[in-house]
């Protein structure tokens, strides 16, 4: 794997397309630090997407990655997490428990995404002006995450603002970067 920090999203990615939280994420980090370069710099070259097909492929996949735990990162879904701990009222910390019993190495941190990728993606659309309802379509998703990562700094951090744990995770990136 490259050099960087990875990232183990619990979304796929539409083949042929790049993926759009991980470009919403790597605008965050370069609004955060000049010295990083434009979003598309860090999506390049600092920050590696890996969409992974569900909660147990991201478990699968960090823990056999051959990089060291510090510089990985998994997000999974809130809303979906709590079968990781077999109770639905599972803690947060429960959650992450039961990821590390299941095989997320020590060291690792994991990011709890509000509810899911769509709950990010409705942020990005109500920040950017827009209504309506979810979008779950992957492409679609992916769009207006690049649209946002792509407007102003105002935007983005109206996402953050909007969807804490997402602001969370840009800021345990950005400890991850140093």
């Amino acid at each position: 794997m490259a050099a960087g920090i990875h990232v183990f999203w619990e979304d796929r990615r539409k083949p042929g397309t790049r993926f759009g939280p991980n470009l919403l994420l790597c605008a965050c980090l370069a609004d955060e630090r000049a010295d990083l370069g434009s979003a598309w710099d860090v999506d390049r070259r600092r920050v590696q997407a890996h969409p992974c097909g569900g909660r147990d492929e991201v478990i699968r996949r960090v823990s056999v990655a051959p990089v060291d735990p510090s510089a990985c990162l998994v997000v999974l879904d809130r809303d979906e997490a709590w079968r990781i701990a077999g109770e639905k009222d599972s803690s947060d910390a429960e959650v992450i428990a039961g990821a590390r019993e299941r095989g997320v190495p020590a060291g690792v941190p994991v990011a709890l995404l509000d509810r899911n990728v769509e709950s990010l993606v409705d942020a990005a659309r109500r920040c950017l002006g827009e209504s309506g309802e979810s979008v779950k379509d992957r492409v679609e998703r992916d769009r207006w995450c690049a649209r946002a990562a792509a407007a102003s700094r105002g935007v983005r951090d109206c996402v953050r603002a909007a969807v804490p744990s997402f602001d969370a995770l840009v800021r345990a990136v950005l400890a991850a970067l140093g």
